[in-house]
């Protein structure tokens, strides 16, 4: 469902899953400090953003600006996707390997 805070296409959009970043990191020597699903998290923010953003017009100075005139249906269609469970949000912190 597009577009999305992060891609205006499919052709643009690059998640991958919390397993497909793992296996990168680790596979180049960073060490898997902290997973934390992010998901309620998530859905809360944007919910509570799209409830305090009027309707009629762009926040000033935001990350509305950088999204552009349609930043509503971004933040609308994420927040289905989430609700939906089709994306998730994961917080993965790494400790890099020495010498990186």
């Amino acid at each position: 469902k597009f577009p999305l805070p992060f891609a205006s296409s499919f052709d643009h959009c690059f998640l991958n899953t919390s397993s497909q970043y793992q296996h990168i990191f680790k596979d180049i020597g960073f060490e898997l400090k902290k997973e934390t699903c992010k998901h309620e998290f998530a859905i809360k923010a944007l919910t509570n953003g799209l409830k305090r953003i009027p309707i009629d017009k762009v926040p000033p100075l935001s990350l509305a600006v950088v999204m552009g005139s349609n930043f509503r249906v971004k933040l609308s269609n994420c927040l289905d996707l989430l609700n939906t469970q089709t994306i998730t949000l994961t917080e993965l912190v790494w400790k890099k390997p020495p010498g990186v």
